[in-house]
């Protein structure tokens, strides 16, 4: 078929991180839309204005990125970037799916991180568990607007040695 020769075609590789939460669908996308709920439920201050949204980690690394794409109560597309002054070196944006599954014990968050090299997948699996294990152990009490916006104390980075 000679159409195919007039397009390019790659495949890329991408971390696949998920949890499942006892949440609704609705109120689980919240938690990545609704600057104090995420606050909450991440542990630091989270900002959220037009799209563009940004938290410094309790060790000092710094979030930044802009919602692309919000479909709720299903799809987020992110492209973020973070600066941490360490390696995987800052300086250029990731693009991230976030898709929220309604399940029967509440929801299911599905994370597709695309990557550029195995040592960047590395570091995406370790930082998308984090997340989604603190969105998993916090999201019922952050969904309380009358709950204390508890933050974690800062703290030193560890790096694997």
């Amino acid at each position: 078929m000679p159409e195919r020769a007039l397009a390019d075609a790659f495949t890329a590789p991408v971390v696949i991180a998920s949890v499942e939460v006892p949440t609704d669908q609705m109120s689980t996308f919240s938690a990545f839309t609704d600057a104090g709920v995420y606050s909450r439920w991440l542990g630091v201050p989270v900002r959220i204005d037009d799209g563009d949204f940004s938290c410094t980690l309790e060790w000092g690394t710094e979030v930044r990125g802009r919602y692309e794409l919000v479909a709720a109560p299903r799809l987020l597309v992110m492209r973020w970037d973070f600066d941490d002054g360490k390696e995987p070196e800052p300086g250029s944006e990731l693009t991230a799916y976030l898709q929220v599954f309604p399940v029967p014990a509440g929801s299911r968050v599905e994370v597709h991180q695309l990557v550029d090299t195995a040592q960047q997948a590395e570091f995406m699996e370790g930082a998308w568990t984090l997340v989604l294990g603190r969105l998993k152990a916090g999201i019922v009490e952050a969904l309380d607007a009358g709950a204390d916006a508890a933050g974690r104390q800062p703290r030193a980075k560890r790096r694997p040695t």
